[in-house]
This record gives structure tokens, C-alpha cells and sequence, in this order.
């Protein structure tokens, strides 16, 4: 009986949009795809989220529609998936993502799950452009997968020594360019530069405080408040640690080597 239902919701979906009936067209695809959702049909399942992934792209819901289509690239539910059809839905992901921009990064956003996780990517993306003049956001979508291509013709040609290594074989017997190591020890350097240079570029906004009645540790105090990220706060906090402990010293140092006049 539902079956049924479906597939008549599914005619009156492409009856509609041949009628230029937009709205009833994506009820009648929603609908459908509602019957299908848990379903062991998975031909017909991506027959409908590709029927209204189309239908969301002429309507301009840019964002919904990528997500749809982002589900159908690559997908290994169904094996009769035709090649002309995975590039038609990658087509339409390259075009979504290159001619509407604004809303392929919002339908890319809904793509991340759970959803705290999803909250705190965004707000950690939003404080990085906030804070960071030449930030810019950087359209990546999560979750998805890409087709499988199975091509003798393709071959990858690197130079001897390309990537800092000689050539290195695998566990599984295969080779890879380069050579294993544990990193770069100044990676962390960088880190901490950049973390001090942006806690004195914010210790500027609080230069006029440096002058009235605080203290310098409650000007430092309100500059570690001001960043909202907690790594670049526990960054900045150990530089301060490690300041205080040098001045420490040295006033030790001092205070030793000083004899009072005769």
C-alpha cells in the first residue's frame, strides 16, 4: 500500500515539474522520498533524492540540493549507478559550489553531524576569520564520498627524491615517495609565535588601560578573556608562565650577586 502511494507520488512529482508546478513537484518528491527513507529499494531511493536534488536546483534552494547531490557522488548503494550519472551529479556539485558560493558553504555546514559537532566547527571557523585579517573560508565538504575510477591509463610520475625522502616500501609491500619521521620540532614554535603575535596585537586595543591604575597581570587578565579560542589561551598562558619565571629569576640572580657598600 505504501509502495504504492510512493511511486503515484513520484509520477504526480515529474507530471508536476512538466507542468512548471515547482512547489507541488517538491511535495510530491519529499513525500516519496519520506516512504523510501529506511527502505531496502535502494534504486528507487536514489532515483528520488536525484529527482529532487534536480528539483531543489531549479527552485534555487542551492543548499539542499547539494547536500542531495553530495549523498549520490560516489554512491555504493546501489551498483547500477550509471557513469553518466555520477558525472552529471558531480557536474552539478562543481557548479553549485563554484556559481553560488554563499550557499554551497551553508549547505556544507549541514553536511557535519552530530550537530554539537557541527556548532562547534562553525564557531571555531567564524572566531579564525574574525580574528585573522587575511582569513578567508575555504568551501569543503564533509562526509562524501567520490566514484571510483578504475583506469590503466593513469600514471603517477615522481621525481627520485620528491618529497624530502627516497623512495620507501610499505607494510603492505607498496612504495610511497618520502620518508617516515616524528615532524618538524619548530612547528610548535610557530604555533607560539603566532599565538604571541596575536596576543600583542590584541594588547594594543587595551594600551590606554596600561596607563590608569591596572595592574599589568589584570590588563593580561582581560586580554586572555578577549580570545575566545581555549588552545590560543592556553597557549598565550604558558608564554606569560614562562615570562614570569625568567623575570623570577633574574631578580634572584641579581639579589644575590648584590653587595651593600662598605
Amino acid at each position: 500500500k505504501y509502495r504504492k502511494y510512493s511511486f503515484h507520488m513520484l509520477m504526480s512529482g515529474h507530471m508536476f515539474r512538466t507542468g512548471e508546478q515547482e512547489h507541488h513537484a517538491f511535495r510530491c518528491f519529499t513525500s516519496a522520498l519520506h516512504i523510501y527513507r529506511d527502505a531496502q529499494w535502494d534504486e528507487l531511493h536514489n532515483h528520488i533524492r536525484s529527482a529532487l536534488a534536480a528539483q531543489l536546483y531549479s527552485m534555487g534552494r542551492m543548499a539542499l540540493s547539494l547536500q542531495l547531490y553530495a549523498k549520490l557522488v560516489g554512491c555504493r548503494d546501489s551498483p547500477r549507478v550509471s557513469v553518466k550519472s555520477q558525472q552529471k551529479f558531480v557536474n552539478h556539485v562543481l557548479e553549485i559550489c563554484n556559481e553560488h558560493f554563499k550557499k554551497a558553504l551553508a549547505g556544507a555546514d549541514r553536511m557535519v553531524h552530530p550537530l554539537k559537532i557541527r556548532q562547534e566547527r562553525i564557531e571555531r571557523i567564524t572566531q579564525v576569520v574574525r580574528y585573522t585579517k587575511t582569513a578567508s573560508r575555504v568551501l569543503e565538504l564533509p562526509n562524501m564520498q567520490l566514484p571510483y575510477i578504475e583506469d590503466d591509463t593513469v600514471v603517477v610520475v615522481a621525481e627520485e627524491g620528491a618529497g624530502g625522502g627516497a623512495t620507501t616500501t610499505g607494510e603492505d609491500g607498496g612504495t610511497g615517495i618520502g620518508k617516515r619521521g616524528h615532524g618538524d620540532p619548530n612547528v610548535w614554535k610557530q604555533l607560539m609565535l603566532e599565538s604571541l603575535a596575536e596576543f600583542r596585537s590584541m594588547e594594543k586595543e587595551f594600551g590606554a588601560k596600561k596607563n590608569s591604575d591596572l595592574s599589568n597581570e589584570e590588563v593580561v587578565s582581560e586580554v586572555l578573556a578577549k580570545v575566545e579560542d581555549p588552545a590560543i589561551r592556553k597557549v598565550i598562558a604558558e608564554i606569560d608562565k614562562e615570562k614570569a619565571n625568567r623575570n623570577l629569576q633574574e631578580r634572584v640572580r641579581k639579589s644575590a650577586s648584590y653587595k651593600p657598600k662598605p
